[in-house]
């Protein structure tokens, strides 16, 4: 059984090499959150690209085994912020925040697709892979 409509990715998305490497010139860390065991498949491809991707189990449907995973992953994600921090390396320019109105008139209208999910009410829902509630708004912003 195929879960993955697009095994091959989508047309308009960017090839997975232009993605991760992205990622790794911005200094971003992969938290993997692992439902069941097609998201090794998925982990397997995507370490063809980033090789420093943490893995988290998500698959059982105990709270106290889930707090405790997403725990370990924020642990650290915090341990490993802080030492590239000490470790002097470059940081994000800051960010000014603007709070005069825009100029509309410079702002390209753009067609979007945006879809919106429903989420699923439980954790056997999403370990299952059942499918998902979806509407389609076409429009543009």
């Amino acid at each position: 059984k195929q879960i993955d409509d697009f095994p091959d990715g989508h047309p308009r998305d960017p090839s997975l090499s232009t993605l991760f490497s992205a990622m790794q010139q911005r200094n971003i860390q992969y938290h993997f959150g692992a439902v069941n065991e097609y998201c090794d498949r998925m982990l397997t491809v995507f370490g063809r690209h980033m090789q420093d991707i943490s893995r988290f189990d998500l698959s059982s449907s105990s709270p106290g085994v889930l707090a405790k995973s997403v725990s370990a992953a924020v642990m650290e994600s915090v341990s490993r912020s802080s030492a590239y921090a000490a470790s002097g390396g470059p940081r994000p320019p800051p960010c000014r925040l603007v709070k005069d109105e825009p100029n509309w008139d410079r702002i390209h209208e753009i067609d979007c697709t945006v879809l919106s999910v429903v989420l699923p009410e439980n954790v056997a829902a999403i370990c299952s892979m059942a499918q998902t509630q979806q509407k389609v708004h076409r429009g543009s912003i």
